[in-house]
């Protein structure tokens, strides 16, 4: 059996499209308690599960090369694999350079996989280290139009 994914927003509402139709349908999620899967019958007879996310923004599976700066005076950086990105943060592997630490704040650069190649720099805080897998949080909200773009689900 086929199963969809779906992130449930601030609102708590989760947003399904069928696969087969395209039909779509919004669900109030705060009505769910503690379900994170279910079966779903869609208006066309088509059967499939359902798997919520309890986050608040789509997270998208990526592997772009990039790099990390320490502010003055330390400068130091390092080489790292992002591995996701949504729109409060992103989560990386450090390839090379001294470890991070939670509560640091580092500028983050690397460059989008879409067809303009664009260059992203943004200041992150260290939330989660977990040997080298980094889990951060972009200091400033705003994604600008070429990252804002790339999330689109």
């Amino acid at each position: 059996m086929e199963t969809l994914k779906s992130y449930i927003d601030e609102k708590q509402q989760a947003f399904i499209v069928c696969s087969q139709c395209g039909a779509r349908r919004i669900v109030d999620a705060s009505k769910m308690g503690s379900l994170s899967e279910i079966k779903a019958k869609c208006t066309c007879g088509f059967v499939f599960l359902v798997s919520f996310e309890r986050r608040y923004f789509y997270r998208k599976k990526v592997n772009l090369r990039g790099e990390y700066l320490r502010p003055p005076p330390d400068k130091s950086w390092g080489e790292v694999l992002v591995v996701d990105i949504s729109r409060t943060g992103l989560a990386f592997r450090r390839v090379s350079g001294s470890p991070l630490k939670t509560g640091e704040t580092v500028k983050i650069t690397f460059t989008l996989d879409d067809p303009a190649q664009s260059v992203i720099s943004k200041n992150v805080i260290v939330r989660r280290v977990d040997g080298d897998k980094i889990g951060a949080e972009f200091v400033d909200r705003n994604l600008g139009k070429a990252l804002g773009f790339y999330l689109m689900p």
